[in-house]
């Protein structure tokens, strides 16, 4: 098979046309989901996909899907995509790069009349990041039913509105069924590197082959978090490592992350934070994000509320007593 022409300046030249839609003074993106901004930006992706002759299904929970048909149709689709909408200070390559390289794909099989044996399916998922409706990633989680349908549509931003409401507003309220975009063969996703990790090591790409879930907490956050915590860890090791493994360290004297999310009626709702005792426990309060997303300072005497996603540090010893 001969390679099918990528344009590397028209996925760049398409990344900077999508950043104009919410574009910021400082160079970054503020398209939160379901904002009229996400319309307009969804709308510029459908436009872009029609050109090519892909379908456009989008189903209940806003998710749209793009497809360019294959020679086989009794194939179940490649998918790829990731997310348009961004945090309110957020880049103008964080998620979108996913969605256009995507594009750019089925661009180049285009222009070179190839046609790939199973379908391929461009996916844009709602609300992944989670900025104005918590929690994050809901069009994605309903699709593969960690969500509850009712119970995303159901969700409230800050100031009250309802994610149903705000997604038929825009225009952008499907009829398909969301879990069809889990009957797929591969799903893939491109995304750039929200940390130094790659670039301090001087690769060019890397594969995820593991997940840190920390709701409402920006990854840029815990990636530092985690290199600190590595750091801190190889100092302490430093002093008496000489070749071997670690596997006589104890994995229990380490200290390590954990979220925590107060549900609705929790017992610390309404308490101070100096009020739980977690320092007491050894569990140390590094960050705490409100439900609609606001990034708090964790002051000793701020009141929690429902909703609240705690991001703690300790020995697991202290964490399971403080979780």
């Amino acid at each position: 098979m001969t390679n099918i022409p990528l344009s590397g300046a028209r996925l760049w030249d398409s990344l900077m046309q999508m950043a104009q839609i919410g574009g910021t003074p400082k160079g970054g993106c503020n398209r939160q989901t379901l904002t009229e901004l996400d319309g307009q930006g969804r709308h510029l992706l459908a436009r872009w996909a029609a050109e090519m002759g892909c379908s456009l299904t989008v189903d209940r929970l806003g998710n749209m899907a793009l497809r360019r048909e294959g020679s086989d149709p009794g194939r179940k689709p490649v998918a790829f995509g990731s997310h348009l909408d961004t945090q309110p200070t957020g880049g103008k390559f964080d998620g979108i790069l996913g969605v256009l390289a995507g594009l750019e794909i089925m661009r180049a099989l285009h222009e070179a009349g190839a046609t790939t044996r199973a379908p391929l399916l461009l996916i844009n998922w709602t609300n992944e990041e989670g900025a104005r409706f918590s929690p994050p990633m809901m069009g994605s989680g309903g699709a593969m039913g960690i969500f509850p349908e009712a119970e995303v549509l159901a969700k409230t931003d800050t100031d009250g509105v309802v994610f149903g409401q705000a997604l038929s507003a825009i225009g952008w309220a499907g009829t398909a069924e969301p879990s069809a975009l889990a009957d797929c063969a591969a799903y893939l996703e491109l995304h750039i590197e929200q940390g130094k990790l790659l670039e301090d090591g001087g690769h060019d790409i890397g594969v995820v082959t593991h997940a840190l879930a920390l709701l409402g907490v920006p990854m840029r956050r815990v990636i530092r978090v985690v290199q600190e915590q590595r750091d801190a860890r190889y100092k302490l090791l430093r002093g008496y490592f000489h070749g071997e493994d670690d596997s006589s360290i104890d994995e229990l004297e380490q200290e390590r992350l954990c979220s925590l999310t107060l549900p609705l009626g929790a017992f610390a709702i309404g308490q101070r934070l100096g009020q739980l005792g977690l320092a007491t426990l050894g569990a140390q309060v590094l960050s705490l994000r409100r439900r609609g997303g606001e990034a708090v300072d964790p002051e000793l005497g701020l009141a929690l509320q429902d909703g609240d996603t705690l991001v703690l540090s300790g020995k697991p010893e202290p964490l399971a007593l403080a979780t």
